[in-house]
C-alpha cells in the first residue's frame, strides 16, 4: 500500500507514535511549496494534519513523546519545533545549532537533541545534559574554586580534535537515566549520567563519525551506522559483545535507514537501490528482501503492533509493507 502524499519529493523521516495511532512524515520541500510534515490516522491511513506547507523546510527528523501528544521534529535549519498532536497545532519552537537528529525517551519526560552538541531538555524544555557545553578556565584563573565550580570542564576529546565536523550518534540508555555517545573521535561509547552530566562508562569498539544510532525498545541491543568508517555494526548490550559482521551481503554495502522491530528479535534496512531488508538478530538470516522504492530508501519504521515496515523513499512514495508472514 502506497499513502497518497501531495508533495512529491524525497522522504526524509518518518515516526510511529507509542501508542501505534500516528504515523509523521517528513520530507524534503517540492517546487509547489507542498506541506512538508504531514501526520497519518493509522486506522485509516488517512491525512490527519499537515504542515510546514509554503515554507522552505525540510524536515530531516521527527520523534513522538512518549504520551504520543506531542511531536518534535527538525527542519532545515537552526529551530526545533514541537507539534501539539492532540489539538493538531504548531505549538512551540527554539533555536539549535545545526540539530541532525530528535528523540523523545521512552520512560521519561526528555528529548535528546544531536548536532554539533548532545543535549537533553525536560518537559519544560530546559536543558538538563550538555555533551559539549563547557566554560574555558583561562577566564578564571587566580580567582578563588567557590568562584568558578559550576564551570565545566572540556572533555578530553575536545582538546585533541576539532569536534564540528565529525557528527556524534547518540541515544538514551539505562531506562533514560543515561545517554550513550559515539562518533566523538576516540574509537569508544561514551555513557553519560544526565542528572549528575558525568562519564559513568566508556566501552571500545566506537566510531569516528557516526552517522545515525539505535537502541531497542529492551536494551538488549545497539545498531549503528557508521560515516567513518562506513559500515553497519551492532553490539549486545550491556557489554559491547559485537553481533552479526560488519557487513550485510555482498551486494549490499551500507545502510541508509534502519529500525528495530518492536520484538527486538528482527531489524529493517534500507538502501541505495530501494530495496528493503529483514533480518533476524538470533539467526543473522535474511527473511525478507523486497525491491520496494524507486530510489534511495531514507527512512524506515515499523508499526507499533509490529505487522507493517513503513518505509520512505527519495522517490517521494512512503509504502506500506505486511510482513506478517516473516514473523515466525
Amino acid at each position: 500500500m502506497e499513502l497518497k502524499l501531495k508533495n512529491k519529493e524525497s522522504v526524509l523521516s518518518l515516526a510511529i507514535s507509542p501508542d501505534g495511532k500516528w504515523l509523521a512524515v517528513g520530507q524534503i520541500v517540492d517546487e509547489d511549496r507542498n506541506p512538508s510534515m504531514t501526520i497519518w490516522d493509522t486506522t485509516t491511513w488517512k491525512c490527519v494534519a499537515e504542515e510546514e506547507g509554503g515554507n522552505v523546510s525540510s524536515i530531516t527528523s521527527l520523534s513522538f513523546n512518549r504520551h504520543s501528544n506531542m511531536l518534535a521534529y527538525l527542519i532545515s535549519g537552526d529551530y526545533i519545533r514541537f507539534f501539539n498532536v492532540k489539538d493538531m497545532y504548531l505549538q512551540k519552537e527554539f533555536p539549535f545549532e545545526k540539530p541532525r537528529t530528535v528523540l523523545y525517551a521512552t520512560h521519561e519526560d526528555l528529548l535528546l537533541v544531536v548536532g554539533e552538541e548532545v543535549s537533553v531538555f525536560n518537559k519544560d524544555y530546559e536543558e538538563v545534559f550538555n555533551y559539549k557545553k563547557y566554560k574555558a578556565y583561562k577566564h578564571t584563573e587566580g580567582l578563588p574554586p567557590e568562584l568558578f565550580k559550576d564551570y565545566y570542564k572540556m572533555p578530553d576529546w575536545a582538546e585533541k580534535a576539532s569536534y564540528g565536523n565529525l557528527p556524534a550518534g547518540a541515544a538514551f540508555f539505562k531506562k533514560d537515566s543515561c545517554v550513550i555517545i559515539t562518533g566523538n573521535n576516540d574509537n569508544k561509547f561514551s555513557v553519560y549520567d544526565i542528572k549528575s552530566g558525568k562519564r559513568k562508562e566508556q566501552y571500545p569498539g566506537g566510531v569516528l563519525q557516526a552517522g545515525y544510532m539505535e537502541i531497542d525498545q529492551s536494551e538488549k541491543y545497539l545498531f549503528l551506522i557508521g560515516r567513518l568508517p562506513y559500515a553497519d555494526l551492532m553490539w549486545e548490550l550491556p557489554d559491547m559483545k559485537r553481533v552479526l559482521p560488519e557487513y550485510l551481503n555482498e551486494d549490499f554495502d551500507g545502510s541508509s535507514s534502519f529500525s528495530f522491530h518492536p520484538s527486538a528479535r528482527f531489524f529493517a534496512i534500507g538502501g541505495a537501490g530501494g530495496k528493503v531488508f529483514l533480518r533476524s538478530i538470533e539467526t543473522g538470516d535474511f527473511v525478507m528482501e523486497k525491491d520496494v522504492h524507486d530510489d534511495e530508501v531514507m527512512a524506515i519504521r515499523f508499526s507499533a503492533d509490529g505487522k507493517l515496515l513503513i518505509s520512505g523513499g527519495a522517490d517521494g512514495k512512503v509504502i506500506l509493507t505486511d510482513i506478517t508472514e516473516y514473523l515466525t
